[in-house]
């Protein structure tokens, strides 16, 4: 009987917690993407120069 009463509670307080666990989620994703946007052609170019370094510099 504890054990039911115990299991009501922490669901009680728990209600609202995966809408609020959503909106924080989609705020970070939002973010990440916002800066991986505004930043994609220079991370494009970082990987071009560092593949390019890697694939030439046993030559070098």
């Amino acid at each position: 009987m504890n054990r039911q009463r115990l299991t009501k509670s922490m669901s009680l307080r728990r209600r609202g917690a995966a809408s609020l666990d959503y909106v924080l989620t989609l705020g970070a994703l939002f973010a990440m993407s916002g800066v991986a946007v505004g930043y994609g052609r220079r991370i494009m170019q970082l990987v071009y120069e560092l593949t390019g370094f890697f694939l030439a510099w046993p030559f070098m």
